[in-house]
């Protein structure tokens, strides 16, 4: 009823219960749809994130838009460690698929997932972890880099929830 149109005032007539109770029945069978467990609150949790992420999606890219430079100069630095590390293609999938995205300027905010990942394999690196840890070389400054402009990003979300309060 919902996809042609109808209000949940109009369906909850059909069978006695008011707009709330629909909402709560449509709910519960979605949840035991989806997670075998007839507990409205799933549906609900699941539709607040979705609303959530759709309000931030602007902020997000606004934010990766305004970043473009810094982000593409850290994707570089990447890169350059490793090939300075001779990282095998097995090992940089996500730092390949990273690059190509630069290169191609469709940097968007599913980047900053691609940039945690790719920081993960150089950080990972056999070559990268028997270095000096008492010495920070290019290589931790670049990653450095990195993890700040992924915790400005993740802050957008906070900041952003907190001021609804």
């Amino acid at each position: 009823g919902m996809d042609r149109g109808l209000f949940l005032s109009q369906l909850g007539a059909q069978v006695g219960v008011g707009k709330q109770g629909v909402r709560d029945r449509i709910d519960r069978l979605e949840a035991l749809l989806r997670s075998d467990r007839p507990d409205e609150k799933l549906t609900r949790t699941a539709r607040r994130l979705e609303r959530e992420a759709r309000e931030r999606a602007p902020g997000e890219l606004a934010w990766v838009q305004a970043h473009r430079q810094e982000l593409g100069a850290v994707i570089g630095g990447l890169a350059g460690q490793a090939d300075r590390f001779a990282l095998a293609d097995d090992d940089r999938e996500w730092l390949d698929e990273l690059v190509i995205d630069a290169r191609a300027d469709e940097l968007r905010p599913a980047t900053m997932v691609l940039l945690g990942l790719a920081c993960a394999e150089l950080r990972t690196a056999p070559a990268v972890l028997a270095l000096d840890s008492s010495r920070p070389s290019a290589v931790h400054t670049v990653l450095a880099r990195a993890d700040r402009l992924r915790c400005e990003f993740a802050a957008l979300g906070t900041r952003e929830t907190v001021g609804a309060s």
